[in-house]
């Protein structure tokens, strides 16, 4: 089919009334031993962008008692007209209590994912997230694979992944960035 300026409109139109919710993996305390320090920077950055843009904000957390809570000024940065949710999740893939608790709506609602783990907790959450209906983006950038010794992950099991989501349907933001964190 091809598209003309009318159904590009109309295209525009939806993705624009669609509700769009930041969802921010495991960035505790516990796992930002080993970190590069831009990858903070980064979901910093995310996190004042989608509160500025006044979409609702996510964090999601495990084992607060090993790893603490959300980084606090994370928490103070997310101050748009709703408080950011926070919701602990008892497995690395965190989609069920993310669906439970928003109750959100597989044809209205976009979750754009960043965080920590890219090879477990974000990948098993993004993963199941797309595989229940839902619209599913990635910030590349905002992402990182580092964070506790021997769960890393290399540049090439990044882009590895990428890729295959990409081809999934997942859109990924920044994933050509030579920076991004993994």
């Amino acid at each position: 089919m091809k598209m003309n300026k009318h159904n590009k409109a109309k295209i525009r139109e939806l993705s624009n009334s669609m509700e769009r919710i930041l969802v921010v993996v495991d960035v505790q305390p516990g796992y930002l031993q080993i970190c590069p320090p831009r990858f903070l920077k980064r979901i910093h950055f995310r996190v004042r962008k989608a509160a500025l843009e006044k979409k609702k904000i996510v964090f999601l957390e495990m084992d607060t008692n090993l790893r603490g809570h959300t980084v606090t000024n994370l928490l103070q940065l997310a101050t748009a007209e709703d408080k950011p949710i926070v919701i602990t999740k008892r497995y690395p893939d965190g989609s069920p209590e993310l669906l439970q608790t928003l109750e959100a709506n597989r044809g209205s609602t976009i979750f754009e994912f960043c965080g920590l783990y890219t090879n477990a907790c974000l990948k098993y959450t993004l993963e199941s997230t797309f595989k229940n209906g839902y619209k599913t983006e990635l910030y590349a950038e905002a992402c990182s694979g580092f964070g506790r010794p021997g769960l890393e992950v290399n540049r090439a099991e990044c882009q590895k992944l990428f890729n295959s989501w990409r081809q999934s349907g997942v859109k990924i933001h920044n994933a050509s960035d030579t920076n991004f964190c993994c």
